[in-house]
């Protein structure tokens, strides 16, 4: 099929529906049967925004280098241009110019379109065993589009910003799923009580007095991103009296030795030694958002002021900075997306209002040029500046935040614009995953799981070190039941990724260390593209496959159980809405919750208009009722 314009393929799709040769799909598409789909577009641009959920952003049109830490950036400076790692992209420059991946790639498998020109948008949306590839001239004025070995539907519609590409999405990323399989298999509170006990046996560090990660060598600090002080939202909030003791201590080891003069928080401490004077501001922003929501102590006020000297000088947060000297290394990103967030509490809290009046300007320029632009990045520290689902899950709390102290409705919109970016990254259905795999006998379900960034193609357990309960807080600002069913997608799929000694997640690469992973270790690899088997061979996880490793997933089930309900209620409209791994439904005024796990489980009940949250006991395979009104 060629077409001149998009306008051009919709007439000839019509006309292919009233010749009964094409159908309607569930959400007023088209369906293209026959397991393959091709489109020429002519009149092509490099304008055009190319969009394929997870794997590539604006069509990863950026500046590459080899390598994705710091070092491989040879030219750093707060003007430089976004740089990423080797990614599938389309070309930043001359020649070839084409992406080519696999289902499993994507969080949905489905590529959307965005002209400028014409003011229209598209969505192709397919299933897992499809290959997509879009493929530019050299000329750039042609583009081809090609989807093989999957059926698909396809959607036109009016799209005068490349924010309506994304808002369209967020109806349509389940289309092909179908309904939702919710299977219960650990209630959060049994989580906590595994991981609770897992990490004062192995993330405490008591020489030093931290709880930090914990690699299989040793625990090391990182103050944010994969850890930090984003745990100990959880540990201080949830844990017993030697848990919460120990948190205390770790932030007071963060004032005493893990800030540099400037204010700007030290990266890494392992083994003794601390390392990295060149720093993320995720971690800065982290740091600064979680204190203020656990111990909003006199020392925060060090890492805000630090924040607010960058805005003042440079008119942004920048990527990277100067620890010693606080001074400004990289532009480019919105890593410190979540720092609006923090200032705003800050400014509550100190009564300061500089932190407002930064946290508004930095906000307003996120929205603006980076949530507008389709792309946000810089959010892990592993990937460069790609694009990725962290910082925009970073920015989305930033904004609810904002909104939360100042009541200014400017911020809610510019929440929900983010929150259907976030929806992007979010796996919409359930990988089969290979019969003889590690996750296929485990019968693993996929949906809720989210993609870290670009480059590292796999899916996770969670949000990197987040909990995700501003979509929570969305839905009850706006009603609109998408956020919810969003973040209960998220929060149900972790506990069945941890490791438990009834049901051990194995490593079944040769040679294993730990062949086994302990209870209460949760691993970052959904493993649902073959990746990491095609870029390094040492490596070698193959679909379906793991290795043993405790990682940050373990923190955002944490954040889990502290900040999302287990059970939310609203009687006068009859909405029951199931976090946890149990059942719920309401018999008049009266809920009534089923445990089908063989664990006890104290349910975080929260009924809309009641005063506070209560939690509800439910033994193993019981059935309990509570009154909950009308």
């Amino acid at each position: 099929m060629i077409y001149d314009s998009l306008q051009d393929a919709l007439a000839a799709v019509s006309a292919a529906l009233a010749a009964g040769s094409v159908g309607r799909s569930r959400n007023g598409g088209f369906e293209l049967a026959g397991g393959k789909a091709t489109f020429v577009f002519k009149n092509w641009s490099t304008d055009n925004y190319v969009l394929m959920p997870a794997a590539a952003y604006n069509g990863n049109r950026f500046r590459a280098v080899n390598g994705y830490w710091p070092e491989a950036v040879t030219d750093p400076s707060p003007d430089m241009p976004v740089t990423v790692s080797n990614i599938h992209q389309l070309n930043f420059g001359p020649g070839p110019s084409r992406i080519a991946l696999k289902g499993g790639d994507f969080s949905t498998p489905a590529v959307g379109l965005q002209f400028p020109n014409t003011k229209l948008g598209c969505w192709l949306l397919a299933d897992q065993g499809c290959r997509v590839t879009l493929e530019e001239a050299d000329d750039r004025r042609t583009a081809t589009l090609t989807v093989t070995g999957s059926d698909c539907s396809w959607h036109v519609f009016d799209a005068p910003t490349i924010q309506a590409l994304f808002d369209r999405f967020l109806d349509l990323r389940n289309e092909r799923r179908g309904a939702a399989r919710w299977r219960h298999e650990i209630p959060f509170s049994a989580c906590w009580a595994i991981q609770e006990e897992k990490y004062n046996a192995q993330n405490w560090a008591e020489t030093e007095g931290f709880f930090g990660g914990c690699f299989g060598g040793g625990v090391d600090w990182r103050p944010g991103w994969v850890g930090g002080i984003n745990a100990v939202r959880a540990l201080l909030a949830e844990g017993a009296e030697l848990t919460r003791s120990r948190a205390y201590r770790t932030i007071e080891f963060l004032f005493r030795e893990g800030l540099y003069p400037s204010g700007i928080v030290r990266p890494h401490y392992y083994r003794g030694e601390w390392s990295g004077e060149t720093v993320l501001q995720r971690y800065n922003a982290d740091v600064l958002f979680f204190l203020m929501k656990i111990a909003p102590v006199a020392e925060a006020r060090r890492i805000a002021d630090a924040l607010c000297l960058l805005w003042e000088r440079h008119g942004q947060f920048g990527h990277r900075v100067d620890g010693v000297t606080g001074e400004l290394l990289w532009g480019g990103t919105c890593s410190a997306g979540i720092a609006p967030g923090g200032l705003a509490l800050a400014a509550k809290h100190f009564n300061e209002p500089r932190y407002l009046e930064v946290a508004r300007a930095a906000a307003r320029k996120y929205w603006r040029e980076f949530v507008a632009s389709g792309v946000t990045n810089g959010g892990p520290a592993d990937c460069l500046q790609c694009p990725d689902s962290e910082s925009a899950f970073g920015l989305l709390d930033g904004f609810v935040t904002l909104w939360e102290v100042t009541g200014e409705a400017e911020w809610l919109q510019a929440a929900r614009d983010v929150a259907a970016q976030c929806a992007t990254w979010v796996v919409s259905y359930d990988f089969k995953f290979p019969p003889g795999s590690t996750f296929g006998k485990l019968d693993m379900l996929t949906t809720g799981t989210v993609f870290a960034n670009v480059q590292n193609q796999h899916s996770a357990p969670g949000i990197c070190s987040l909990s995700g309960d501003s979509l929570f807080k969305l839905f009850r600002a706006t009603g609109d039941r998408r956020y919810l069913e969003l973040i209960r997608e998220i929060a149900h799929a972790i506990p069945q990724y941890m490791s438990r000694a009834d049901r051990p997640i194995c490593d079944r690469r040769p040679n294993q260390r730990l062949p086994v992973m302990p209870p209460g270790w949760i691993n970052e690899r959904v493993q649902m593209s073959d990746w990491e088997e095609r870029g390094d061979p040492n490596l070698d996880i193959r679909v379906g496959e793991i290795f043993s490793g405790s990682t940050w997933a373990e923190v955002a089930m944490m954040l889990t159980w502290t900040e999302l309900p287990g059970i939310y209620v609203q009687p006068d409209s009859g909405l029951v809405a199931v976090f946890d791994h149990v059942n719920a439904r309401l018999d008049k005024d009266r809920l009534v919750v089923e445990n089908p796990t063989q664990f006890p489980a104290s349910v975080k009940l929260w009924v809309e208009n009641q005063p506070a949250a209560t939690r509800l006991a439910v033994p193993p395979g019981a059935t309990v009722d509570c009154e909950v009104g009308t």
